[in-house]
C-alpha cells in the first residue's frame, strides 16, 4: 500500500516524526532501537531531504561535546538544601487578645510606639468631633412631621375604622 508523500501510514507528517525521534535517540543510528531505526530509514528512503535534519541534530550533538564541563557540587549541597527547607523553630502561637492583635499590627506595619499612635488618634478624633458643628436642626426637622403625625392620631376623636 503507498501512502501519501511525506506521511507514514499513520498518517503523520515524516518531518515531524523524525524531529521526535531524532532528539530522543541521537544521530547515531546505531544506538536506536531496531523498530525505530526502520522507521528512520523509511522516513529517508520516502523523503531524502529530511536527512538535513539528522546533519543538524549531528552538529547540535558535537556542539554540546564541546561545551566546558560545569564545576562538580560542594560535597555538602544535598545538606545545605535540606537544612535550608526545614522549618525553623518558632513560638508557639499566642492566644487572641485585643494586645497581641495591636502588638502584631505595629511589629508587622513598622510603626512607631503603639501608644504614641493610639494618643495621636484619640487626639485626631477629638479635634475632628469638636471641629463639626453641633447642630441638631437636621434631626429635628426630620422627626417633626413623624411627632406631628403621632399626636395627631392621639388626639383624633372621630370613629374607629
Amino acid at each position: 500500500m503507498k501512502h501519501g508523500h511525506g506521511t507514514d501510514g499513520n498518517g503523520n507528517r515524516d518531518d515531524s516524526r523524525l524531529g521526535y525521534l531524532l532528539p530522543l535517540y541521537g544521530s547515531d543510528v546505531d544506538r536506536w532501537p531496531a523498530t525505530a531505526r526502520r522507521e528512520r530509514a523509511a522516513i529517508l528512503a520516502r523523503q531524502p531531504d529530511l536527512a538535513v535534519l539528522v546533519t543538524a541534530e549531528r552538529c547540535f550533538e558535537s556542539l554540546l561535546a564541546n561545551q566546558p564541563q560545569p564545576p562538580a557540587a560542594p560535597a555538602d549541597l544535598a545538606a545545605r538544601i535540606v537544612a535550608a527547607a526545614l522549618p525553623t523553630a518558632r513560638r508557639p502561637p499566642e492566644p487572641a487578645s485585643l494586645r497581641g492583635f495591636i502588638t502584631r499590627l505595629f511589629a508587622d506595619f513598622h510603626l512607631p510606639a503603639p501608644a504614641i499612635v493610639m494618643a495621636t488618634m484619640l487626639l485626631a478624633g477629638i479635634i475632628i468631633g469638636f471641629s463639626l458643628p453641633m447642630s441638631t436642626g437636621i434631626t429635628a426637622a426630620a422627626t417633626q412631621p413623624a411627632a406631628i403625625g403621632l399626636q395627631a392620631a392621639l388626639d383624633y376623636q372621630g370613629e374607629i375604622l
